[in-house]
């Protein structure tokens, strides 16, 4: 098992998904990238450090590859459920990173979910259901409720640069104000942006 390849970039393709040719000491490694890895990727000639999935199928083999291990590690956890493959599985992730992920699950925000190409209600609901016991978001899921904060606020959060911790203690903050429950996303995030400052 491969668990992370460190060499020199050869060449990247991008067309579905982004190649890499890697060399290392004299052999060249393929590797896939999801497409939001590209922007990570070091200019050819550099020295890159890829974390890896090798993937055997009946008729190939591939080796995935992610900037950040955590990344890697959400890949597997994704192969894990039932009918959702590599491609899938690479797909959720150019969508999400690890802690988007993590709040739509602690949320059960299926419209996130399924707002991703190939994603429908149904494999929604079961990645919702397998998640919820496979990802660390027991921690968020309390907050969550209490507040009654949907996903598209935490993403809407996340993309601003606020970290997690951050983003926990403005929604404990909102969860104690009684007019929690009847706010819409914009209120909501009004306050959240006022709690950390902005």
């Amino acid at each position: 098992m491969i668990g992370y390849i460190r060499g020199t970039l050869i060449s990247k393709t991008l067309s579905e998904s982004t190649e890499m040719l890697i060399d290392v000491s004299g052999v060249g490694y393929r590797v896939t990238l999801g497409k939001g890895a590209i922007s990570n990727l070091v200019p050819k000639g550099g020295e890159i450090t890829v974390y890896t999935s090798h993937q055997v199928r009946e008729d190939s083999e591939t080796l995935y590859g992610f900037i950040e291990e955590e990344d890697r590690n959400a890949f597997e956890l994704l192969l894990k459920i039932h009918k959702v493959g590599p491609a899938m599985a690479m797909e959720i992730l150019d969508s999400y990173n690890l802690e988007q992920l993590q709040a739509i699950v602690a949320s059960a925000d299926i419209n996130s979910l399924t707002a991703i190409s190939g994603i429908g209600k149904t494999t929604a609901e079961r990645l919702l259901t397998e998640l919820k016991n496979k990802l660390k978001v027991e921690q968020f899921k309390a907050t969550y409720e209490d507040s009654g904060v949907t996903g598209e606020v935490i993403m809407a959060l996340q993309q601003l640069g606020f970290s997690g911790a951050e983003i926990k203690n403005a929604l404990q903050e909102i969860a104690k104000n009684e007019k929690a429950d009847s706010m819409g996303q914009e209120e909501m995030l009004k306050e959240a942006l006022g709690f950390l400052g902005r």
